[in-house]
């Protein structure tokens, strides 16, 4: 188990990631950029997907660690699996 000081800083470095994302995609905007002619499109996208690999590889943890979370799992995981799919199938980004 990780030192609460760890997750702190992960917290807080996601809540940065989320600003910077936010100011990147206005200053797009404002420039007159389009989905289309986003050059790091593909880029997010790829991130997404790897987002989304993350945490059904988490999940595998959790009914070992807290048994109660395991119909969770049961219900997470595969729709997880479904939004991986389509984002690989559809790539909206």
């Amino acid at each position: 188990m990780l030192q609460p000081d760890v997750y702190k800083i992960v917290h807080v470095a996601g809540i940065l990631l989320v600003f910077m994302s936010l100011g990147g995609l206005s200053l797009h905007a404002i420039n007159g950029g389009t989905r289309e002619t986003n050059a790091a499109r593909r880029l997010v996208g790829t991130w997404v997907k790897i987002g989304i690999w993350l945490l059904i590889g988490g999940l595998l943890a959790l009914p070992g660690r807290r048994p109660e979370a395991g119909r969770w799992v049961w219900i997470v995981a595969p729709l997880l699996g479904v939004a991986g799919a389509w984002l690989a199938g559809t790539k909206p980004f």
